[in-house]
């Protein structure tokens, strides 16, 4: 039962990697647009970008505490 558990969350953990990169991939061209072309259009998609990274993120640190809160309450139970 513990395996299972630790290969879902590391599972997740590298889910939780996989889409910081590949979120982090997208924005390369649009950032070279922005700052070396100085392209104002793909601000946008920057800010956009940049946004679904942090909701990611908000999401992990939920996730994480909610781990952190059950590790607790298993070992005071």
């Amino acid at each position: 039962m513990i395996l299972i558990v630790c290969l879902i969350i590391s599972h997740m953990e590298n889910n939780f990697i996989t889409q910081i990169v590949e979120l982090a991939n997208t924005l390369t061209a649009d950032y070279e647009k922005f700052f070396v072309k100085q392209q104002n259009a793909a601000s946008s998609r920057l800010r956009k970008g940049l946004k679904a990274i942090a909701d990611v993120c908000k999401t992990e640190r939920k996730r994480i505490t909610e781990v952190r809160n059950s590790r607790k309450a298993t070992k005071s139970a």
